[in-house]
């Protein structure tokens, strides 16, 4: 491999008073193909050749210097040198100047279905990319976003607690795999806790109502979780990774293998995890361990003007504790639960006719799961055991096609299902000596079907400092159970947003939208035993609706990032859960609550290898009586150094949370806690990375939610993770 350096003095008037950045193109240098990329761009292979800048902060009178990493082997050194004089050099390296881009200001996110910088998105929104989750090394997809600005977890405790947005949980913050709905029969909403966090490439949360792209149960806002996708310019490499988590006994391994051969190329993962029973400061946590196993498999193939895609997820849990803090002679857990997601994906630019794009996704999702839970007093006095089972499917064709550089437009149909649920339950009382008294058995539901046919039209434009976007969709639901009268509803979602570039550092958005969530099948049909307690369906409950209002104000520099958001919603037939007597619960419609909260978050990196960023968010709910909403979360603060250069990254966070005085009608108060944490990281050579983090160093106890069957949460816990690249 030949290296040559040169330096080129750059004149003082074509520098730019801002900093400054080489974008160099592919060039032919007297028939041969020199390749020069950005750097930190680690593909972009052609024929062979590959190169990449080396880049450091430029000043008025500083030189620019930076390496041609690979050249063509028949093009002579003397050749090479002669055709590289700095007089020579603009006109074959194409080499151009133009603004260092503001930090954060070139993230891209597909909120709205379509590829958008999230600078001129007229909403807020939070992404946590893949270097992210390492450092983090959470368990759980949930746990890895809660230090993202209005991001909170809902449940009794353990693996299984869902992400709530907005203090928005119970199905009203969507959840998406790589676009594909995620159900769930439980209350608190899917927790995705059946996904390894090392599959997952990017996650982005959309805060705000967005019904128009994805349809009922997105009234807080949609969590969509992209799984890694194949390098189709790389041959064969893999990666080995294990972990272990000193709190929990916690264990994991994992194996990544990726082939690319050009324009088709294929990524799989095998993942296992382990855990016992975590330790609290005041004493271990019964019934929080759980077991897992991931198999994940995506193959893509792309053309000119075409790419398919088939993705395969595969997850079997078993022995998944639901820790009761104060009902510990309840004991209940999930002795196994299954998840096989199969999608295929086809994209399509030129087969309609020029300039439309077509998309086309089929998805199918069977879902199985086991409930044991038992009731002790000097005995085991009862054993329920209940399962349940269904087949979620849908899919979607969508067209898009852009006017110009202005305009852009979305239309699509959609059909979403969940199929042929079944639940059984059998109980059985013993007697004190152990011998059956008696038993029953019951199916709360059979064939249970629920099925929405979408339609939705975008419309998005864009002129000078101005973005506007404009949405609608119509929806119409029909459920139904054996034994059950059919139930249709039709409902009407709608977004309007707009943001505007007040100068190049600054951008002001507002939006308004109306959303909708569609009781499920298990709130309208299902009587039975759940990991909470017994519950009693309800077939007359209504369509929750919503509207909601927001306005956000970024500043963007070269050091700094800051964001400041507030919002209100209101929320018609609020669907929430009641207290029959001790153990049941039916569900109900509250006449209207209403939401509103502010969310703050910067970023500050007065050095190259030195970050301080943070956030803020505190919201209010209140029902029409008056009453507090359950599960809106307290005040939350959350701060983060981090040191990294060169193999090395060093971050020290600090999280503190308020105190609940008033909590909701099924909450109890918790106090005010302050966490500290630790993380570390460094790579050996080129294939070898070691991460570790210490977390909650001050061993402080505390309940981070107002549930009253929530366990304290985690005592000092060590993680480790070793990861080998080949």
């Amino acid at each position: 491999m030949r290296k040559f350096f040169f330096s080129l003095l750059l004149l003082s008037f074509l520098l730019p008073s801002d900093l400054i950045r080489l974008k160099a193109k592919v060039t032919e240098v007297k028939g041969n193909r020199i390749i020069i990329l950005d750097k930190g761009k680690k593909q972009g292979i052609e024929k062979g050749m590959e190169g990449e800048i080396f880049l450091r902060r430029i000043g008025k009178t500083e030189k620019i210097e930076f390496t041609i990493i690979k050249v063509d082997k028949k093009f002579s050194k003397a050749e090479l040198k002669k055709s590289l004089k700095a007089n020579t050099l603009i006109l074959y390296a194409e080499i151009l100047f133009e603004r260092q881009p503001f930090l954060n200001e070139e993230i891209t996110v597909r909120a709205f279905r379509y590829t958008e910088k999230i600078a001129s998105l007229p909403a807020s929104e939070a992404v946590v990319n893949s270097s992210e989750i390492e450092k983090n090394m959470k368990s759980t997809v949930a746990s890895s976003l809660l230090e993202e600005p209005g991001l909170s977890q809902v449940g009794m405790g353990g693996a299984t607690k869902a992400i709530a947005v907005r203090g928005m949980a119970r199905r009203r913050s969507l959840v998406l795999i790589d676009g594909t709905k995620v159900n769930s029969d439980r209350r608190t909403g899917p927790s995705v806790h059946f996904l390894s966090p090392q599959l997952i490439d990017r996650i982005e949360v959309t805060k705000g109502a967005t019904p128009v792209f994805y349809g009922s149960d997105a009234l807080a806002g949609v969590v969509n979780i992209y799984t890694k996708e194949p390098d189709l310019g790389r041959g064969l490499y893999g990666n080995l990774n294990a972990g272990y988590s000193s709190g929990e006994n916690g264990k994991n391994f994992s194996f990544l293998v990726n082939k690319g051969f050009g324009k088709f190329g294929f990524i799989s993962d095998f993942n296992i995890i382990s855990a016992d029973d975590y330790q609290s400061p005041i004493g271990k946590v019964p019934h929080s361990g759980y077991k897992r196993e991931n198999f994940f498999a995506k193959g893509v193939a792309v053309g000119k003007d075409r790419s398919f895609t088939l993705t395969f997820i595969q997850s079997h849990g078993w022995d998944i504790g639901k820790p009761r803090w104060k009902s510990q002679s309840k004991p209940t857990w999930y002795p196994e639960e299954d998840h096989n997601i199969f999608k295929a994906e086809y994209r399509d630019s030129s087969l309609i006719g020029k300039g439309i794009e077509m998309e086309v996704e089929l998805y199918g999702h069977p879902y199985r799961r086991k409930t044991h839970s038992e009731k002790w007093g000097e005995y085991l006095k009862k054993l329920e055991l209940s399962s349940i089972s269904s087949f979620d499917y849908g899919g979607n064709l969508i067209f898009g096609k852009e006017f110009g550089n202005s305009l852009r437009t979305k239309f699509g149909v959609e059909i979403l299902g969940r199929g042929n649920l079944n639940a059984s339950n059998a109980k059985t009382y013993f007697s004190s000596s152990g011998s059956v008294e008696k038993s029953s058995h019951e199916d709360p539901i059979k064939k249970g079907n629920k099925i929405s046919r979408g339609a939705f039209l975008s419309l998005d434009y864009s002129k000078g400092r101005l973005d506007l976007t404009l949405g609608l969709r119509t929806e119409g639901i029909t459920t139904s159970a054996e034994g059950w009268k059919t139930k249709d509803n039709f409902a009407l979602g709608a977004f309007s947003g707009a943001s505007l570039s007040l100068s190049k550092h600054t951008v002001f958005f507002l939006s308004a939208g109306r959303a909708f969530r569609v009781p499920s099948l298990s709130e309208l049909y299902y009587s039975g035993v759940t990991g909470r307690g017994y519950v009693v369906g309800n077939p007359d409950l209504s369509p929750e609706k919503s509207y909601n209002i927001e306005v956000g104000f970024r500043f963007f520099s070269h050091r700094a990032f800051f964001g400041i958001y507030t919002f209100k919603y209101w929320i018609n037939n609020i669907i929430e859960r009641f207290l029959i007597e001790e153990g049941i619960y039916t569900y109900g419609n509250i006449i209207q609550g209403k939401l509103k909260g502010i969310e703050g978050e910067f970023e500050w990196k007065p050095l190259d290898c030195f970050s301080l960023s943070g956030n803020l968010s505190t919201y209010k709910g209140v029902s029409s009586k008056g009453e507090r909403l359950n599960d809106i979360p307290p005040l939350r603060l959350i701060s983060t150094a981090r040191f990294e250069k060169g193999n090395l990254y060093a971050e020290l966070n600090y999280i503190h949370q308020g105190s609940l005085k008033k909590p909701g009608p099924a909450e109890i108060s918790i106090e005010k806690f302050n966490l500290l944490n630790i993380r570390l990281g460094c790579r050996v050579g080129d294939n070898f990375y070691a991460r570790e983090s210490l977390e909650n160093i001050l061993n402080s106890t505390y309940f981070s939610r107002p549930d009253p069957e929530a366990p304290p949460e985690p005592s000092r816990n060590f993680r480790l993770s070793l990861e080998w690249n080949f």
